[in-house]
């Protein structure tokens, strides 16, 4: 019985209104930051005599740079005074790095002036009756709710800010380091399930977070470590997003034509040091689409580093007899809008991409090969429709409708996802080249897009993006993406409602943009240079891979190209 009223003390707290008192504003952060700003002006010295309004069950996180470069973190909760403790430990560790200690007291003033403040306040915690860890990661919005633990009076909280530091720990994870912490058996935190019997209990906590990059700047509300982007209004917007993509993506090149695979400003490290053949020439095509649209020194620099790309992939597979189908077909795609010359090695193994494209497009067809992976199909698909298209093949043609069909009527519905947008393209592209190929199953796909948008305005900075299911839940991040250059391409078939789908286009932009990172963001990093134009795996998630960037491109070029060939300024 006594276990019963303790549950339900827990769910009707879940339920209670914690508004009032408790609920902080973004103007307990401005003060909060004014006070801090104040100290870091005094030599990093924290006042006795202040006094924070502060409820006492605040936990606050600030974390401080320096052009970049991460000077102190501070954590505090459960404290009478939360501010002062999260600073006081921020300072000490300011005061500890090398390279800010050993300036001299004048040159020390002068830095103090550009240490950025991020600071995050969190409200009174939450209890939850979850004592599995993954059940309870499931409550937590990402980058928004903190987490902490208390096990009898003792307590371990963990901020989205400082969770921001270390981005590949999971929720669970997590927890399981806070229940060490806190003097949970090693045995249960690993497990992931806490005892009914033992007085430990898991904490949502609800933050509020601001920034201010340097003295007299202006305090900026942070959601989810960035701050809102609205709609995109005109074309110059656009143009605007697609030079820093491109930035990010020509960043991400080396002089031997391999790519970063992926990159974590937060840590200014490397996620993925070698990019994949197969993401080298997504990364390859969205700049030689780019490339259409830039200025004249864009666009020599952009295709000078596809020349590069290809270069190096053909390098990896000089053997032509063998070159890995996704890779042949990947190469046709990514050449297919190339104006440049090749060399005569490049040109014969672009040769070969085309003949290992037929093959396996003919054994597809024949019931011969099983391609196992959608996306794979679906390039394939779009691969060899191109050929066609460009060698003006009958046979080749039909070919390449036979093979679009098999991967409509092949994939099943919980992967359809997996094929946008290069089956879209395809079907497509034969069509307007003389095919009668049906349009339904696009409907489909685009019908699937337009359900898992998000369009309601409770998670503005999750508006545009799409809800689609991973390993293990629904989640809104980069993979969403891939809708742009599908809803692009479908605004100009006959029967769609155009206005819905440009809007949906529009949204989905917004969505990229809110990804992106801007140079006012990138500056706040270490490596701003290799920062900018990078498209964030999720809001809450700031490492880049490196084809989110390319699809992302990809899409806000065909946006823009569609908007000059309209005359509009969508």
């Amino acid at each position: 019985m006594v276990r019963f009223f303790t549950l339900l003390a827990l769910f009707i707290s879940i339920c209670t209104d914690y508004s009032g008192a408790n609920e902080l504003t973004f103007s307990d952060t401005n003060v909060a930051i004014h006070a801090v700003r104040s100290w870091i002006e005094d030599g990093l010295h924290v006042p006795e005599e202040y006094h924070s309004q502060l409820p006492e069950d605040t936990s606050a996180c600030i974390i401080l740079r320096h052009h970049g470069q991460l000077l102190g973190v501070g954590v505090s909760s459960n404290s009478k005074q939360p501010l002062i403790d999260a600073a006081t430990s921020a300072f000490a560790e300011a005061n500890s790095n090398s390279s800010f200690s050993q300036l001299s007291p004048e040159f020390k003033e002068l830095a103090s002036s550009s240490i950025s403040i991020e600071l995050e306040l969190g409200s009174k915690p939450i209890p939850s009756p979850h004592k599995n860890f993954k059940r309870f990661a499931k409550r937590i919005e990402k980058g928004i709710n903190g987490v902490a633990v208390r096990r009898m009076e003792k307590w371990g909280v963990r901020m989205p800010a400082a969770m921001r530091l270390s981005p590949r720990r999971t929720i669970s994870s997590v927890l399981a380091s806070i229940c060490l912490n806190v003097g949970v058996h090693s045995s249960v935190a690993v497990s992931g399930n806490l005892s009914t019997t033992e007085d430990v209990t898991l904490y949502i906590i609800p933050t509020i977070t601001g920034f201010q990059k340097n003295t007299g700047d202006e305090i900026k509300l942070l959601i989810r470590g960035d701050e809102l982007v609205s709609q995109i209004q005109n074309k110059s917007e656009l143009e605007e997003l697609a030079q820093r993509l491109s930035t990010h993506l020509i960043a991400c090149i080396r002089e031997s034509g391999s790519v970063i695979g992926g990159y974590q400003p937060e840590t200014d490290s490397l996620t993925t040091p070698l990019a994949t053949p197969f993401i080298q020439l997504m990364v390859a095509a969205a700049l030689e689409e780019y490339a259409e649209l830039a200025q004249i020194e864009e666009r020599d620099i952009s295709r000078k580093k596809v020349s590069l790309i290809m270069g190096d992939v053909e390098k990896k597979f000089y053997d032509n007899d063998n070159i890995p189908t996704t890779i042949a077909s990947a190469v046709v795609i990514a050449v297919s809008l190339s104006q440049a010359p090749w060399s005569e090695e490049i040109q014969q193994f672009i040769t070969a991409c085309d003949k290992t494209t037929i093959t396996v497009a003919r054994d597809i067809v024949n019931s011969n090969a099983e391609i196992e992976k959608p996306h794979s199909l679906a390039m394939i698909a779009l691969a060899i429709s191109k050929i066609a298209v460009q060698t003006q093949n009958k046979n080749l043609q039909v070919l390449a409708e036979k093979t679009c069909l098999h991967c409509i009527n092949s994939v099943p519905l919980q992967s359809k996802v997996s094929i946008i947008p290069w089956i879209t393209e395809a079907v497509l592209l034969l069509n307007i080249n003389g095919s009668t190929l049906p349009v339904a199953p696009l409907d489909e796909l685009v019908d699937l897009a337009l359900s898992s948008q998000i369009r309601n305005k409770t998670n503005s900075d999750l508006l545009g993006g799409f809800l689609l299911k991973n390993e293990v839940d629904l989640e809104v991040d980069a993979r969403g993406i891939r809708m742009l250059p599908m809803l692009v391409q479908m605004c100009n078939v006959k029967g769609q409602n155009r206005i819905i789908l440009q809007q949906s286009a529009l949204a989905t932009t917004r969505f990229i943009a809110q990804l992106t990172t801007t140079k006012e963001r990138a500056n706040r990093f270490q490596n701003p240079a290799l920062s900018i134009g990078g498209v964030r795996a999720s809001l809450w998630d700031a490492s880049m891979p490196t084809e989110a960037t390319a699809m992302a491109l990809i899409g806000v070029t065909r946006l823009i190209n569609a908007s000059t060939t309209r005359g509009t300024e969508h």
